[in-house]
Order: C-alpha cells, then sequence, then structure tokens
C-alpha cells in the first residue's frame, strides 16, 4: 500500500494494533460513579455512519493499566476512502478517537488532517472541533453525538487548510513560527520534555540553556514540501517536532538528537498547540 491509500482495518486488525479497544470493564482503580465506554461500541455506530477505522494504536504501559490505557484510533469517511484511493486528494479530514478505561483521559473526538504525501497526521486544535464526554452519566449514544458533531466541521476545517496554503512566509517569519514551536515542546529551561536533569546541572555549576539550529526545524523531509507559505511551514516543523531525529545542541554536552514523541497524550497536546499557533500567524498576517 503506498502513501495515496488508507485501508479499513478489519477488528483482528485493531485487536492486534490495540487490544484496549475492547477491553469489557473498567479499570480497578475506578469508582462505581466511573462509566465504561466501550470503544469498540463505538466503532460500531460510527460504521453505521458511513466513518471506518483506518488507523489504531495503544499507549504503551508496564502495569495494571494494561488493557485499559489511552488508545487512539482514526476514521476516515467511507467516501474518501475511495476518492483518496484513486489518487484525487493530498489533504484529507479525519476524525480522532482517544479514550481509555483507567481513567488516564475522557473520552474526546477531534478533527485531524492527514497528509497523503507524507502519511502524516495533523490534530485541528480548536475548540470548535474537539469534544470531550466525561465516563460519568453518559451512553456510547451520547459519544455517537458529539462525534458526528466534530464531523460535521469537516467542511470548516478544510477552508482552514486553503487558508493557511494562501498565506506566505518570508525567512523571517519562518523563523519566528521555528522558534515559538519549539517552545511548545521545551521547558523553559531548554529541557525538552524532561530529557535533561536542568537541577543537577545547575548544582554542578554547568550551564543549561540550549542553543538551537531552526533551520534545522525547517529544513524539509521531501521535495513537495519546499513550497514557502503558512501550511507548508506548519506541516515541516510539526513533522520535525513530533518524529525527533533533529539536531539540539547543549552548551557543556556538544550535539544530541531530538527525541520523536511517543506518548499519546503528549502528541495530541503538542498537535492541537502547534495549530492554535499557526492559526494565530495567519491572524497576524491579516489573511
Amino acid at each position: 500500500m503506498n502513501n495515496t491509500e488508507r485501508k479499513v482495518l478489519t477488528l483482528d486488525e485493531m485487536r492486534i494494533g490495540a487490544p484496549s479497544i475492547f477491553a469489557d470493564a473498567k479499570h480497578e482503580s475506578r469508582s462505581d460513579k466511573y462509566e465504561r465506554f466501550p470503544t469498540i461500541d463505538v466503532v460500531d455506530l460510527l460504521g453505521r455512519e458511513k466513518w471506518l477505522p483506518v488507523e489504531a494504536h495503544e499507549q504503551k504501559v508496564n502495569d495494571s493499566r494494561k488493557g485499559f490505557q489511552q488508545h487512539i484510533i482514526k476514521f476516515w469517511n467511507e467516501k474518501t476512502i475511495a476518492t483518496a484511493n484513486g489518487g484525487m486528494l493530498k489533504d484529507t479530514f479525519e476524525l480522532i478517537l482517544s479514550n481509555s478505561n483507567d481513567g488516564t483521559s475522557a473520552f474526546c473526538m477531534t478533527a485531524g488532517i492527514y497528509r497523503l504525501v507524507c502519511s502524516n497526521g495533523l490534530v485541528v486544535g480548536s475548540e470548535r472541533y474537539s469534544i470531550s464526554v466525561k465516563h460519568i452519566g453518559n451512553t456510547a449514544r451520547d459519544v455517537l453525538s458529539a462525534s458526528l458533531k466534530v464531523a460535521n466541521e469537516s467542511a470548516s476545517v478544510m477552508k482552514q487548510v486553503d487558508r493557511f496554503k494562501a498565506i506566505g512566509m518570508n525567512e523571517d517569519e519562518r523563523k519566528i513560527f521555528a522558534e515559538s514551536a519549539l517552545k511548545l515542546r521545551y521547558n523553559d529551561d531548554g529541557d525538552p520534555d524532561g530529557e535533561n536533569d536542568a537541577a543537577a546541572e545547575q548544582a554542578a555549576g554547568l550551564p543549561v540553556k540550549t542553543r538551537f539550529d531552526f533551520n534545522d526545524l525547517l529544513t524539509p523531509r521531501r521535495n513537495a514540501d519546499t513550497d514557502k507559505n503558512l501550511w507548508t511551514t506548519y506541516n515541516v516543523v510539526q513533522e520535525n517536532l513530533l518524529k525527533g531525529s533533529r539536531r539540539r545542541l547543549y552548551t557543556n554536552k556538544g550535539f544530541k538528537k531530538m527525541r520523536a514523541v511517543k506518548g499519546i497524550a503528549q502528541d495530541m497536546k503538542l498537535n492541537k498547540s502547534l495549530w492554535l499557533l499557526t492559526s494565530k500567524m495567519a491572524e497576524l498576517k491579516k489573511q
């Protein structure tokens, strides 16, 4: 299957990729008030509305939460799958379902965009395109209703994408965007995701501040991402920040590679923040 194709997942494939989707009970730590949302029931209800699963994975855990942990399923509309597999789409709207039955997260349905050119997914950060449902006093039908509200925003989301594509960016603006994006992942002391023990370095009298080559974040991974517009800049920076492997430079440790973001919660949070940053840049450009 190439990058312009998406395949509907079977139940067996989802069970292999994310068995927590099929949890038939809540975690033992949850109270009687906690309502379990069988994710697979929501998958079934969405399927009846022609929204089909095309990707699924779960958070890696090594404790009692295994089997109940946070998981994600991405859905495409039946018509979209046929169009994309015909090579007629580049950027595609998708629904992103996030849920757990261990109390670490509510049920959430968020709008997303999938770029077929690089098999990369983005998350729309606006509250208008995301709905959260608590595990108290709600049913799978309530979740379905919330999900379809997000699905009905697909035209609005793709209109935003077209808006971003129409906004040109000069080199200074691209650098400002990259600097701002980097701060969304890194702590104030230059420590990415707590990877570096800043306190220990300070105690040893060593400098902690990190210097970055922002050109690294702005370097595209493929020829298709060389356009100097806001949409492409956002995509390039997003992919480099989330997938890692780009250099970062400690003043006292030399070069070290940036790690990929692997946690579901961290991925979603950073992705949403990058969308909001892109929207803010569009506002500043008044386009």
